[in-house]
């Protein structure tokens, strides 16, 4: 169902023309798209760089909603980010083939990486840069409506991933809408995938209630550190500004004491899973929380839970002792 591993040897050969290597691609699968150039002005030297997208019109839509599936060109280890492009042409030529869609989907390939991703959602929203602005980019040549969500995958390598690490975590602390998150991981645990959060994966069952909460402890405690730095950490990032809610799966090659390999039609059948649960939603996200800390990467602590304590301190500081 997914010419991954096809796709991934022929980008890995055409790295030096990826952007119109891409857009072929999808024009190819009838998709309507174009390449976005843009540069970056930083410490007196000029970072160019260039976008290749392409938007599959839904048969069942009115065009007014879309969803993004994006990947960088080069991960984070400054190599080619192969099978994180091959399940994006993927996904593009395996939704063409059916006609239940009700949204459209965008198809996004950025490079460099998350400057990219910024300069094409800028240019998505109508917004020019200034003549001063240290990014500089081209205007689009075609649209969808407004953006629900938005799905951003990292699978460097050739396969052989022991887990795959979701990251929520935007710019500023910004977070995706608690319901966002569960239908991804669920998605992917319902396909028999080890889930982690910063790069730890919880057992399904602990020793004692003491691991457990030592174990929890330790992944909470690099959550909260991640959302006190507000960094961004991927290309998913930056979408929370915009008010998009939006995720970056990224393939784990190495998990110690992991035995089992997730295929890549696993990883192919859980996001056509999440595609198809977006693509049902009737409107946005909106009746779970925004604000919420995660032990797992199946669960979370809601603001309700955790700032009622927050609050009893803080209260203590409007008394006066005399």
């Amino acid at each position: 169902m997914f010419a991954v591993s096809e796709y991934r040897n022929r980008v890995i050969q055409v790295a030096a023309q990826y952007a119109a290597f891409i857009q072929s691609e999808l024009q190819s699968f009838g998709l309507d798209s174009s390449t976005q150039n843009f540069v970056l002005l930083a410490n007196t030297q000029e970072v160019p760089g260039a976008n290749a997208y392409g938007v599959a019109r839904a048969p069942r839509g009115d065009g007014t909603e879309g969803i993004v599936i994006s990947a960088p060109w080069m991960g984070d280890d400054g190599k080619i980010n192969a099978e994180g492009v091959a399940y994006v042409l993927a996904l593009a030529k395996f939704v063409t083939k059916f006609s239940h869609w009700s949204k459209d989907f965008i198809f996004l390939v950025t490079h460099p990486s998350p400057v990219g991703t910024q300069a094409w959602l800028e240019a998505y929203h109508g917004r020019s840069p200034r003549p001063s602005a240290p990014l500089q980019y081209d205007a689009l040549d075609t649209y969808s409506g407004a953006i629900q969500e938005a799905l951003h995958l990292e699978f460097g390598g050739a396969g052989e991933y022991r887990a795959i690490e979701v990251l929520v975590d935007g710019l500023n602390g910004q977070l995706p809408n608690a319901d966002l998150v569960t239908t991804v991981v669920n998605c992917a645990k319902y396909e028999g995938i080890p889930m982690a959060l910063h790069q730890a994966v919880s057992p399904d069952k602990f020793d004692n209630k003491w691991t457990r909460y030592l174990h929890k402890a330790d992944i909470l405690s690099e959550y909260v550190k991640s959302q006190a730095l507000g960094l961004p950490k991927s290309g998913h990032s930056l979408y929370a500004r915009y008010h998009i809610e939006s995720v970056t799966l990224r393939g784990m090659k190495e998990l110690p004491g992991a035995e089992y390999v997730v295929s890549g039609e696993q990883i192919g059948r859980a996001l056509e899973s999440s595609l198809r649960s977006f693509n049902n939603l009737l409107e946005r996200l909106h009746h779970a929380y925004w604000f919420y800390l995660m032990p797992t990467a199946s669960s979370y602590i809601p603001m309700s839970v955790y700032i009622p304590p927050v609050i009893l301190l803080a209260v203590t500081l409007i008394f006066e002792v005399r």
